[in-house]
């Protein structure tokens, strides 16, 4: 079974709430006359603009707290699952000093801090996430690797039940020169994490970017796909350099649609449609239903 995830495009106000997003899903359910669209996506980057220094009075690539995360978000109503999407670690050319936040796995201080980042978005909005989404980073000269992620997730997770009593469901999005890029690097890591972690491996997984695993390997895209374990995956990406793909754009998606129905047939997934354009959104969405029959 999919659930279609309604993405945070870049008309909207970026930060924003629950209930502006909940409103357009709504509207885009009712020109397809369906209910696809059940969740939305919610930002959740550290400091990543001058605008947003100069609200909270934070340095470029702060984390969030209880007290600067009110002039950042707006209060929402509505009640509706939503995936909190975390720093991707993405360079910030609009912050006072051009900079790129580091994710620091291996760092206690750090995941710390990133756990309170987290929670103080939650608390705001008074309902718990349906997901939460979370990067690799760079490698750090070994300093990040799966050892590492996997006991970072495990103190996210413990963090989670111990402060709300629910298990939250993590995903793990696969990106262009991280540590976790390709098929091999996430059959790697999931042997990893199912060895140090088996009490989790329900309530965490990949969530996989087609575009992110086209970019990192290319003509082998098939073969990468193949050695994606289909118990590691909880969810799809799918965009075409954040625009509406194509029959003939250079993926292969035909049989991208063959691995989707493969995992789809065993468990709940997510499908997010990861543009940036209303448009697009309404277009990707055809795409999915006419040509990937999803």
């Amino acid at each position: 079974m999919i659930t279609y995830v309604f993405p945070n495009l870049s008309t909207m106000k970026q930060r924003g709430n629950i209930d502006s997003r909940k409103s357009k899903a709504e509207y885009i359910n009712k020109l397809f006359n369906n209910d696809d669209f059940k969740i939305v996506e919610i930002p959740a980057d550290f400091i990543k603009n001058q605008t947003e220094e100069t609200k909270t009075g934070l340095l470029p690539c702060s984390f969030l707290d209880n007290n600067t995360v009110q002039k950042l978000y707006d209060k929402s109503f509505i009640k509706s699952d939503y995936i909190l999407h975390t720093e991707p670690e993405l360079y910030r050319p609009k912050c006072s000093k051009r900079t790129m936040p580091n994710l620091n796995w291996y760092d206690e201080t750090w995941l710390n801090n990133f756990i309170n980042h987290v929670f103080s978005i939650i608390d705001y909005f008074e309902q718990l996430p349906y997901a939460i989404e979370i990067h690799p980073g760079l490698a750090q000269n070994g300093k990040n690797n799966y050892k590492a992620y996997t006991n970072a997730i495990k103190f996210i997770f413990n963090s989670f039940v111990e402060k709300y009593n629910r298990r939250p469901l993590i995903l793990i999005e696969n990106r262009t020169n991280s540590f976790i890029k390709s098929g091999d690097d996430i059959s790697n890591f999931w042997n990893i994490f199912q060895n140090l972690a088996p009490e989790l491996v329900n309530n965490v997984g990949i969530i996989l970017d087609i575009q992110q695993l086209f970019t990192s390997c290319k003509l082998d895209l098939k073969n990468q796909i193949d050695k994606i374990p289909s118990d590691s995956i909880k969810g799809f990406h799918i965009h075409r350099l954040h625009r509406t793909p194509k029959k003939d754009d250079g993926i292969d998606w035909e049989y991208v649609s063959h691995k989707i129905k493969q995992v789809e047939n065993e468990k709940i997934i997510v499908l997010l449609l990861e543009v940036h354009r209303e448009e697009d959104l309404i277009r990707s969405y055809k795409f999915c239903k006419e040509f990937l029959k999803l």
